[in-house]
Parts: C-alpha cells; structure tokens; sequence
C-alpha cells in the first residue's frame, strides 16, 4: 500500500518524528519557487531533531526539469521557521535526467536555494551527441549550464 504525504514544508518539519514508511511519496513546497519538490521511496526516516528526511529504496526525486534516481538520499530542511529545503544529497547508482540528457555518479549534492546539482565520482553524461567522463559536475538549473571538472574525458560523436 502506497502511502502519500502532501503538505508545505513548514507543517512537514513541525510534524516530523523519527519513523519508518513503507512505500512513500512526500511533497516539499518551497516558499521561494513554483515547483514542488517531490521524493519518493520504498521507507522514509523522519528526524525532526536533526531536520534531515532519509528516503531509502527506489529514491525518485523529482522538481523543475530535472529527475533524480537513487538507491538513498537525505533531503535536509533549513533551520528556520519556513522549514525550506536546505539540500538534497542523493547517494549510490545516482542518475539526473531532464529531457534528452542523462548524468550518472555514485553520489550528489542538489541545492534547491541555490538551484545548483554537483555530481561527484564516476561521472559520465550522455547526450545525443557526445558521452563526457570526469570525477565532478556542476550544473546550474537557472541557466541550463553545466561543467564538468577533474580529469574529463570527451567521446564526440557525429551523424554520418
């Protein structure tokens, strides 16, 4: 049975207790974006001491363009009243797609403030175009821009 749990934020780090879910969807609204962060997992771990959320099995993170797959991510809240996303780490066999583009690395940092995802270890983009290599990426949600850092490697490949 799949449990939802829908609410702003603020409500969600003031009800947060420390708990296990079974095959759960939770719905972040930060204050200063239009778009919802959505996470969903197989168990959810809700530490309100701590405002971190832990999210494990089949992670599906999901805001603006971008989705992120994972086997585990920690969505940690601000510490204050609006209870905003602070960030978002996502760890093992991590994968971020938005339309035709795909990154993988063993673990990332997503920061919803910011609006900026680095990709860390393992590094590999594919594009229609081209598959890029490399051990860390940055990539920016408000101007579409990414860069790749650190021993990168580059397989152009053309149309015949």
């Amino acid at each position: 049975m799949r449990t939802y749990l829908s609410f702003a934020l603020a409500t969600v780090t003031t009800i947060m207790a420390t708990a296990a879910m079974s095959d759960v969807e939770l719905i972040f609204k930060p204050t200063n974006q239009n778009e919802v962060v959505t996470v969903k997992s197989d168990t959810a771990i809700f530490d309100q001491n701590e405002g971190v959320s832990r999210f494990l099995g089949n992670v599906l993170v999901t805001h603006s363009t971008i989705t992120l797959t994972c086997d585990e991510a920690e969505v940690k809240t601000l510490e204050t009243d609006s209870g905003d996303i602070e960030y978002i780490r996502v760890n093992n066999n991590v994968v971020m797609t938005n339309e035709s583009n795909k990154v993988t690395s063993i673990w990332g940092l997503y920061s919803v403030p910011e609006g900026k995802i680095w990709m860390y270890e393992d590094v590999r983009i594919t594009t229609p175009t081209f598959v890029l290599t490399g051990q860390e990426f940055e990539y920016d949600l408000v101007t579409g821009e990414g860069k790749m850092k650190e021993n990168s490697a580059a397989d152009i490949q053309t149309s015949e």
